[in-house]
């Protein structure tokens, strides 16, 4: 059993999916606290790890989602990952 997602390989190939920052929205997909517009594809993809700094992210950085987290939201985040433009 999973006592953290940095112990998932959910992590290295969705790890916006896993940040307690990553916002389910509807109208707008891959958005976060850290960029409310889009998640750069930089991050979004891994070539950035986003547990430090990274230009526009007003400060905040990845935070790793309690694994305890209600099954249905993470359902809808995996489900969201990817869409949009």
């Amino acid at each position: 059993m999973l006592k953290k997602w940095s112990e998932s390989p959910l992590v290295n190939a969705c790890p916006c999916a896993t940040c307690a920052n990553y916002i389910i929205d509807d109208e707008k997909h891959l958005t976060c606290r850290a960029y409310p517009e889009r998640i750069p594809d930089v991050i979004i993809n891994g070539e950035v790890d986003h547990k430090k700094p990274h230009p526009g992210d007003h400060g905040i950085q990845y935070e790793e989602e309690p694994i305890d987290l209600e099954f249905e939201r993470f359902l809808r985040k995996i489900r969201n990952y990817g869409k949009g433009s």
